[in-house]
This record gives structure tokens, sequence and C-alpha cells, in this order.
């Protein structure tokens, strides 16, 4: 699971089968409280990007870990996967990161998205602005 930056400033992700389901989680530093929030997965075929289907995801808090939110894109091929969440490939999961950085209370705040795979390394991403966006394109 390698990521490059997109000429429309997405962050793209190659994902393999074996790589589901994927964690996210979002982490604030040097601020009073996590304040991001995360898109619901919008699948697209890569061909023209025309919607397949589109599945709720929702950050929630970590115990113990007050500046990690975390939630999880499932495995589309998986028994327990909601049926609105499950498609065939190739196809891209998009999602959208908002941040707000109204709780600064260091000197670097920043968010760090770390994209965990089943099977692999994490991927991660430092935010220092309000707004990201990510494609996981499924081979």
């Amino acid at each position: 699971m390698g990521g490059v930056v997109t000429k429309d400033g997405a962050f793209a992700y190659k994902v393999a089968a074996a790589d589901l389901p994927i964690s996210i989680e979002v982490e604030s530093f040097d601020q009073t409280t996590n304040m991001s929030v995360i898109s619901d997965g919008i699948v697209t075929r890569p061909a023209d990007q025309s919607i397949i289907t589109t599945f709720p995801l929702a950050l929630q808090p970590v115990p113990a870990k007050p500046h990690v939110r975390k939630c999880q894109i499932p495995d589309p091929s998986a028994a327990a996967t909601p049926a609105n969440a499950k498609y065939s490939l190739p196809a891209d999961v998009n999602l959208s990161f908002v941040v707000s950085f109204a709780t600064v209370n260091g000197p670097n705040p920043r968010y760090e998205i770390r994209l965990i795979p089943a099977v692999g390394t994490t991927q991660k991403r430092t935010l220092r602005t309000v707004r990201d966006f990510v494609v996981l394109e499924h081979a």
C-alpha cells in the first residue's frame, strides 16, 4: 500500500485485497482537543469516476487516547460487511478529512492521518491545513 499525490491534490494509495479492512486513525498534536471529521466513503469506478455506492464512516474516540479518533474501511468481500459497503473491483474509495485548529495550545499544531492495513506498512500523512482528500485505489 503505497501513496502518491494526484494532479488534483488528493493523496492516492494503491490497495490490494489483503490490505482490507483498513483502520484509519486521526491524531491531533499541540491542541486541546481533536476536532476532526471524515466523510462517508464514496466508491467510484476508476474509468469515469461514476458512483458505485457510498457508506457511512464516523471517527470514534479511542479510550485512554483523548487525541485519537478512529474508524475502519471494511473489506467489501467480507460476509459481515453491510450491503452498502460491498462493491466489485476495480474501484476507488474516496474520503475527505476536515480538521479544526481552533484549540491550538502548542508551537506545532497538526493532525496525523494513519491508514493501517490488515497486513503491511502503516501509511502516514500530516495535515497542517483544514482539509485533505484521500483515494484508495483497489486494483
